[in-house]
């Protein structure tokens, strides 16, 4: 299996790492540095939580969707709309 960085991976309970989808950021011939980028359900998270395995655990674990992809930027701008909204009817 070919591995490369931006690949995702999902850890489930009985892997060898702890629960939770991990995006590859580095690898050699015989390792993988993964980086926890959500939890188990795929809820995005920043842990900074940092493995380091070989190829074969990689292997092991079930290819998963990047959870960042269901990010939309106009959600953000609707959010600080919102937030302006209600500050507006805090002052009048």
């Amino acid at each position: 299996m070919g591995i490369a960085p931006y690949d995702h991976y999902h850890a489930g309970p009985d892997a060898p790492i702890p629960p939770g989808v991990y995006r590859v950021v580095g690898h050699t011939d015989a390792a993988v540095t993964l980086l926890l980028v959500a939890e188990e359900t795929g809820s995005r998270r920043a842990t900074g939580r940092i493995e380091t395995v070989d190829r074969e655990t990689v292997d092991s674990l079930e290819p998963a969707a990047n959870p960042d992809s269901g990010f939309d930027p106009s959600n953000v701008l609707e959010g600080v709309l919102l937030q302006f909204k209600m500050l507006y009817r805090k002052l009048r």
